[in-house]
């Protein structure tokens, strides 16, 4: 449905650009990273301005950061060491 999404996707993508090292990993690679971290953790949809808002305020929370920091470092942990694409 269009203007609903997956407000995860966005703290993930965030987390995953401030720890993934691009030199060691494709973007094949960082893909799968960004999707098995996603599959770690709850889905928080929205659609409106508020709830990003409410959304972002959330995961101000240093536990709900601290499990998207986990969630990514478990997924680079599995993905990273076994590529071998084209860098």
């Amino acid at each position: 449905m269009d203007g609903v999404f997956n407000y995860m996707e966005i703290v993930v993508e965030d987390k995953l650009n401030k720890l993934i090292d691009e030199n060691n990993v494709c973007e094949n690679c960082k893909k799968a990273i960004f999707a098995l971290s996603l599959n770690f953790l709850h889905p928080y949809y929205i659609s409106t301005d508020t709830e990003r808002i409410t959304a972002k305020l959330t995961y101000v929370d240093k536990q709900s950061e601290a499990d998207v920091i986990t969630a990514v470092t478990k997924a680079i942990n599995t993905i990273a060491p076994n590529c071998n694409h084209v860098k």
